[in-house]
């Protein structure tokens, strides 16, 4: 509601906090836009960066004001607000090491749907009732909007949805967890 985008309840709102590149996925989804404006998904977009990128982006946004919000200034609450205030958070990079957006939002409650790589394949489930979010690969097109339209249906089914909010809460990404993990490797390993 705060960028004045409306939607109902068969509408998803998907969003995307990034660095505008190409690695974050920026050109992949320009590719696949003719495609997602069939569907009943909207999507708002914080980032700026690659200059000929942004061109392209600010340009649909003018192009498809009821479909796309572009902000291209950085705003730490707006970020938080968006991660935690759409549907489907979408993280489709080519590669990532880590990741913490996707961590952000499986706390507020936002499923994330990313590329299945590095960091993002490490820390959102795509299978059994633990399921977090939503992955895809190969790294193109029609693998991504299978994955949206998987995504979709899932929205759909409000029990399912969530359920799958409630998985993504439950994740424990503290350092807690992690010196837990480390100790119980050294113990391993200090048995041999």
């Amino acid at each position: 509601k705060r960028v004045g985008m409306e939607a109902d309840d068969k509408t998803m709102i998907c969003g995307m906090v990034a660095r505008m590149t190409e690695q974050k996925g920026f050109k992949l989804l320009l590719e696949c836009w003719e495609e997602l404006k069939k569907r009943p998904v909207k999507l708002i977009i914080l980032a700026s960066g690659d200059k000929e990128l942004q061109e392209l982006w600010e340009s649909l946004a003018r192009e498809d004001y009821d479909r796309l919000y572009l902000n291209t200034s950085f705003n730490e609450e707006l970020a938080h607000k968006i991660q935690a205030g759409v549907d489907l958070f979408l993280m489709p990079s080519s590669f990532e090491p880590c990741g913490l957006s996707q961590m952000y939002s499986l706390k507020y409650g936002t499923p994330p749907l990313a590329h299945r790589t590095g960091g993002l394949a490490d820390t959102i489930i795509d299978s059994s009732d633990l399921q977090t979010g939503f992955l895809f690969e190969p790294y193109h097109c029609p693998a991504f909007l299978r994955t949206l339209d998987r995504a979709y249906q899932a929205f759909l089914n409000k029990d399912e949805w969530i359920h799958i909010q409630k998985s993504g809460m439950s994740m424990d990404f503290s350092w807690k967890k992690a010196a837990q993990n480390y100790i119980k490797m050294y113990q391993d390993l200090m048995r041999f």
